[in-house]
C-alpha cells in the first residue's frame, strides 16, 4: 500500500511506513523551526496550549463584555416589551443561574478528575496532562465560566441601586 506525501519536494509516494517516519521528521523540524525562530512566542504558544486555565479565562472575560454589551442595548428600544421584567424577577433568575453555574463547573472539574483517575488506575501527572489539554474540556470550562461571569455582572446591574449598598 502506498501513500502520496503532499509536500512539494516529496512528489513520490511512499510506503505507509515511510511515510509516518517523513511526517515524524517533519514535525520535529518544523518545532525546531519554530523554537529558533522566535523562542518567546513559541514558549507562549506551548504554555497556552498545556495550560488549563488560559481558555476558561477568556471565556470569563468574553462572558464580562457581553454582559456590558447586553447592559447598554437594554434601553435601545428595539427589545420587544414582552422582554421587560421586573428587577427583582431579573435578579431571582441570574442568582440560580450564577448559583447553578458555579455548582455545575465544581462538578465538572471534580468528575473530569475522577475519571482520569478511575480509568487509569492512579492519578499521575503524564494522565492529568492529557486532561488539561482535551480541548473539548476547556471549551466547556470557558462556556461555563463565560456564562457564569455573563450573569454575575447582568446580577449587578439588574437593580437601580448598586449592590451592595455601603450607606
Amino acid at each position: 500500500m502506498s501513500r502520496w506525501m503532499p509536500c512539494w519536494w516529496a512528489k513520490k509516494t511512499l510506503s505507509s511506513a515511510s511515510a509516518v517516519d517523513v511526517r515524524l521528521r517533519l514535525g520535529r523540524r518544523a518545532v525546531a523551526h519554530a523554537r529558533r525562530a522566535d523562542p518567546g512566542s513559541f514558549r507562549l504558544r506551548q504554555y497556552a496550549k498545556g495550560s488549563p486555565w488560559v481558555i476558561p479565562l477568556i471565556g470569563l472575560l468574553l462572558g464580562a463584555v457581553f454582559a456590558e454589551w447586553a447592559a447598554g442595548v437594554e434601553g435601545a428600544g428595539w427589545l420587544p416589551d414582552t422582554w421587560q421584567y421586573s428587577a427583582t424577577t431579573a435578579s431571582s433568575v441570574l442568582s440560580s443561574v450564577v448559583g447553578s453555574m458555579a455548582a455545575l463547573l465544581g462538578f465538572v472539574v471534580t468528575i473530569g478528575v475522577l475519571v482520569v483517575q478511575q480509568a487509569t488506575g492512579t492519578l499521575s501527572p503524564r494522565y492529568m496532562r492529557l486532561w488539561y489539554r482535551d480541548r473539548l474540556q476547556k471549551a466547556v470550562l470557558a462556556t461555563f465560566t463565560g456564562t457564569f461571569a455573563y450573569a454575575f455582572s447582568l446580577l449587578r446591574k439588574s437593580s437601580r441601586r448598586p449592590s451592595p449598598t455601603w450607606e
